[in-house]
Parts: structure tokens; sequence; C-alpha cells
């Protein structure tokens, strides 16, 4: 597909997020997962692909501020509602690091702990 030297190392999946998913096998961990979706299904999107993140992985979320609606006390849209949702997900996932990086629009990264 690219000629760039990461073919075999590097898989892009493409498709509706809540449908690819639910097809990964979890024998094959992911290292790295960038979730950037259906804003009102993020906290779905990070309770599904968790367990298919290697110990030691990491998942990107983009717009992880939505614009500044996610941190409204009440969103005025169902898209910071959904990133809100996630941001409390992630802050109740203790036993990830993560972090929340307010650049352009935020990105939480977060580290899946070593088993």
């Amino acid at each position: 597909l690219y000629n760039n030297g990461f073919d075999g190392i590097i898989s892009l999946i493409h498709g509706d997020a809540a449908e690819m998913i639910q097809i990964l096998d979890p024998a094959k961990p992911f290292d790295l997962v960038f979730i950037d979706g259906n804003k009102e299904r993020y906290a779905e999107y990070f309770d599904d692909v968790a367990p298919l993140v290697r110990p030691g992985g990491i998942i990107v979320t983009d717009d992880a501020l939505f614009h500044g609606d996610a941190l409204n006390r009440s969103p005025e849209s169902d898209k910071g509602r959904g990133v809100q949702a996630f941001l409390a997900r992630a802050a109740s996932a203790t036993d990830w690091r993560r972090s929340l990086i307010p650049i352009s629009n935020g990105l939480v990264l977060m580290r899946k702990p070593n088993a």
C-alpha cells in the first residue's frame, strides 16, 4: 500500500470504529491505539479497546477537550457530553498512567500498566 518501509510492521484499520473493534483478535494485542471517531462513544471505545492493548501500550485520544465543551459543567452538545464521559472514564482508570495535553483540541495519552 505505502512504500515507507513499515509494511508488515504497522497495520492501519479503516472502518466504523464500533464495528472494527468487535472483529479484532485479542490474541494480537496493539502497541498503540488512536481514538478519533464518534465523540459520543469515546468512553465505549476506550472500554472496548483497553483489553486489546498490550501491557506498556498506549491509547491516544484526539479532541479530548472538544472545543472546551467537554469542560463545561453541562456540555452543550452530545459530542461534548460524550467526550466528558470519556474524560470521567479515563480519570477512573487509576491503574493506567494518563495525561491530558491541552494542545489544539486536546489529547489524552494513556499507558497501560505492565502486567
